[in-house]
């Protein structure tokens, strides 16, 4: 009976270690600040359109005219690109590098 006891008691702290980190990952809806979104014209320098975040890296002119270079998710993952109509192709082909847009960026 005490190694039945142990047994379970084995495979149940297992699946709370093994488990947990399941529920850590971070949602869109806590992650982003959208009440002071802002808009900027940048450059873009590269797309990767990769799991867990499709990402865009892209330079903006500051104040002064220095370029600072930025990153930032598209989306929370690419099924949703593609639910929206913005395919791999699509998405690589509309955001090539040296492809000026306007972005509105959730800090």
């Amino acid at each position: 009976m005490k190694i039945k006891l142990l047994v379970v008691f084995a495979l149940s702290a297992a699946l709370l270690m093994f488990g947990m980190p399941l529920f850590a990952h971070h949602g869109t809806g806590v992650s982003y600040d959208s009440s002071k979104a802002y808009t900027v014209k940048a450059t873009v320098t590269e797309f990767r359109y990769a799991n867990p975040h499709p990402q865009l890296y892209f330079d903006v002119k500051d104040d002064k005219g220095n370029i600072v270079h930025w990153s930032g998710e598209i989306a929370p993952n690419p099924a949703q690109l593609v639910q929206a109509g913005w395919g791999r192709k699509r998405t690589e082909d509309a955001l090539p590098p040296g492809s000026e847009v306007t972005l509105t960026i959730a800090p």
